[in-house]
């Protein structure tokens, strides 16, 4: 059927992310009957079969697939980064794209806005640029937290008595 989505494609990466409430509204257009989710990986000319398992882990820990079947899981190669996405879009066929959109630091920020930008330009199909939550995740929080409470107690025991 024309204007039906069959195969949706998630571009992940092996970092963890977090979506924010409003982001877990698109989980309906995921568990459309018939729609194929992929999570398509891509790493820069070597074969990165760790690097597909964390990014496969990292979009099931988000929330996004929850109470959906698992995924595929695609491997791409490529040494720029967008010609690997345009090639997992071919390979796959699929028929919309997601990406994550982080919080990044100036260069690195003006680096992933300039991949987004030519994938969004050379993109056969709709690319939907999904905004990552910036909190950490709950196992990193939880360890600074732990640190935080040890550093004041110590520094309680430090201060003079009064």
């Amino acid at each position: 059927q024309p204007g039906r989505l069959r195969r949706i494609l998630i571009a992940a990466d092996r970092e963890p992310f977090g979506l924010a409430q409003e982001a877990l509204s698109l989980r309906p257009l995921l568990a459309l009957p018939g729609a194929v989710i992929i999570v398509a990986h891509v790493s820069s000319d070597v074969e990165d079969d760790e690097g597909c398992a964390l990014a496969l882990r990292a979009v099931q820990a988000s929330g996004l697939v929850d109470g959906l079947p698992t995924p595929e899981l695609r491997g791409f190669e490529h040494v720029h980064y967008d010609q690997g996405l345009l090639a997992a879009v071919q390979d796959t066929q699929a028929d919309l794209v997601i990406v994550l959109a982080r919080q990044r630091s100036y260069l690195s920020n003006v680096f992933h806005r300039s991949i987004t930008a030519r994938l969004l330009a050379h993109c056969p199909v709709p690319v939907l640029v999904l905004p990552v939550a910036t909190e950490l995740p709950v196992s990193e929080s939880t360890g600074f937290a732990t640190a935080a409470q040890y550093a004041n107690t110590v520094l309680i025991g430090l201060s003079p008595a009064s």
